[in-house]
C-alpha cells in the first residue's frame, strides 16, 4: 500500500514500547493517529518533526484496520511554537480544548496562519479568533457582523449567541450579557481573516470577551 503525504499538527505523543511513539496530528480534515517506529532513537531522522505542536508534513501507511494503527514512513519539519515562552504554554492549554473536545477540520487552516504570526502581545486575542470561528462551527454562535432581524451592518448595539448581531432597532432591551462598543468590534471583526480581525480590535478588551465567551460555553457545553 502506498503512502500519503498530509499536513498536520502534533497534537499528542506517547511513548510507547522501547523506541516507538503514538503519535496524533490535527489535519485539514480530522485527527489521525499512527505509530512512529524507532522514533526514540537518537538517530531517528523524524524526531523533530514529531515533538508537540510541531506543524509539518507526514507520509503515512493509513490502517483501515480498527484494531491496527497507522504507521509513520517519514515526517517533515515544517515550524513549531517555541514552548520556552510563557505566551506559547498559555495559547497551547488554551487551544488544546479545541480539539480535546471536537474537532473540525475547518479550524487546521487558522491554526497554521497563527503560528506565522503569534507574538506575546497577540496570542490571547488569536485565541479568541480560534474560539469564536470553533464556536461558529458548533453551531454555538451566528451572524457575527449584520444584524440578525434586517441584514444591516450599521449602528450594531447588542450580540446574542443564539441570533447574533442586532442593531440599535431591533436590539433585545432584555439581555443575559451585556457587551460594550469594543467588545462587539472583536465579534464582528472575528467574521474576517485573521491578520484584518488582529488590525482592527482593541487589545485590552479581549480579556473581557474572553470572560463572556468562557462563561457561555461552560453553561451550553462540555468545553470546559
Amino acid at each position: 500500500m502506498a503512502a500519503i503525504s498530509i499536513k498536520g499538527i502534533v497534537i499528542y505523543s506517547q511513548d510507547y514500547k522501547e523506541n516507538d511513539q503514538i503519535i496524533k496530528i490535527a489535519t485539514p480534515e480530522k485527527i489521525i493517529s499512527f505509530i512512529a517506529v524507532g522514533v526514540r532513537k537518537p538517530n531517528s531522522k523524524n524526531r523533530s518533526s514529531l515533538v508537540l505542536a510541531t506543524y509539518g508534513e507526514y507520509e503515512i501507511f493509513l490502517s483501515y484496520h480498527v484494531n491496527k494503527l497507522s504507521k509513520l514512513k517519514k515526517g517533515y519539519f515544517i515550524k513549531n511554537l517555541d514552548f520556552q515562552k510563557e505566551y506559547v504554554i498559555i495559547f497551547w492549554n488554551l487551544i488544546s480544548k479545541i480539539w480535546k473536545t471536537s474537532y473540525h477540520g475547518e479550524i487546521f487552516s487558522f491554526l497554521v496562519e497563527a503560528y506565522n504570526i503569534i507574538d506575546n502581545e497577540n496570542y490571547l486575542a488569536i485565541y479568541i479568533y480560534l474560539l469564536l470561528k470553533w464556536l461558529g462551527l458548533e453551531g454555538l454562535v451566528a451572524n457575527l457582523n449584520s444584524c440578525f432581524y434586517c441584514n444591516n451592518n450599521q449602528r450594531l448595539s447588542h450580540f446574542e449567541f443564539d441570533k447574533g448581531m442586532q442593531c440599535i432597532l431591533h436590539e433585545n432591551r432584555k439581555k443575559f450579557y451585556k457587551f460594550e462598543a469594543k467588545t462587539l468590534e472583536i465579534l464582528y471583526w472575528s467574521a474576517f481573516d485573521i491578520k484584518t480581525f488582529l488590525s482592527k480590535i482593541d487589545f485590552n478588551f479581549v480579556p473581557k470577551i474572553q470572560v463572556v465567551l468562557e462563561d457561555f460555553i461552560e453553561k451550553n457545553s462540555y468545553f470546559f
